[in-house]
């Protein structure tokens, strides 16, 4: 089956997402900065694509000073692959009535980590809405940095003209990649999914896409994701990590 590309492939550090390669990410989530750098060493070792660290899963969010030497010591190991850095608060999660980190202490870690010059993209829900959004992209792409637009939802959020509100919204806001998750609860669901995101593919989105379709059906949709629009999505270095988050490489066998 054809792999399909990005109208607008973005390069990241010399990899690029969304010419037709469809990249491995692995989520970097240590709680310590010892078991961090563990994790990345194995994820290099394996030959991963790209590296998401999940910096708020780390025992020193929201630190500046300790983020950018710990960030400075990823890179260290592998002075090429794309770094994708995400800060979330808990209100960005399944626990939206906690707060962990406010807003300023969040793009306050962002400006600094980005001003290194040491990571490529970003990650920002896309409930901060356009004005937010737009202004953290603009600043962004001033230090070279891409930004990465996400939303996750349950099934039956979104109908199809939603759907196409909500891509459409991310790219013309300023995302340089945009990330949907919808957590489908059937088969057919699933089937609807991601005929919705080849037809954006298609007509609508000129960016690189991060989507899946996840629940009982993620491990078909990562697998055969790039066929409908993926550009990316994410493994695990060893195996243990999430349920319907493949190896990478059994994950790079099957699909190659």
């Amino acid at each position: 089956m054809a792999k399909t590309k990005a109208r607008r492939p973005v390069d990241l550090n010399g990899t690029v997402m969304g010419d037709g390669s469809y990249l491995l990410c692995v989520p970097i989530t240590g709680v310590t900065s010892d078991g961090i750098i563990d994790e990345v060493t194995a994820a290099v070792a394996k030959k991963a694509d790209m590296l998401e660290w999940r910096i708020d899963a780390w025992e020193k969010y929201p630190d500046i000073d300790e983020a950018l030497s710990l960030l400075s010591r990823i890179r260290d190991i592998d002075g090429k692959i794309p770094i994708l850095l995400t800060t979330r608060s808990k209100r960005e999660g399944p626990n939206p009535d906690e707060e962990d980190i406010s807003d300023d202490d969040k793009f306050a870690l962002i400006d600094a980590l980005a001003n290194t010059g040491l990571c490529e993209a970003f990650d920002l829900e896309y409930f901060y809405g356009k004005a937010v959004i737009s202004a953290v992209s603009e600043k962004l792409h001033k230090k070279n940095c891409k930004l990465l637009v996400s939303l996750h939802v349950k099934s039956g959020v979104l109908d199809a003209s939603g759907i196409e509100e909500v891509l459409s919204n991310m790219q013309d806001w300023g995302g340089d990649i945009a990330k949907l998750c919808v957590f489908n609860e059937t088969f057919a669901d699933f089937f609807w999914f991601i005929n919705r995101i080849k037809d954006a593919r298609d007509s609508y989105i000129d960016i690189p896409m991060v989507t899946a379709a996840a629940a009982d059906n993620t491990g078909i949709s990562r697998a055969l994701g790039d066929v409908w629009g993926t550009d990316m999505i994410f493994v695990t270095a060893d195996g243990s990590r999430q349920p319907g988050i493949e190896e990478l490489r059994k994950f790079r066998d099957m699909i190659w």
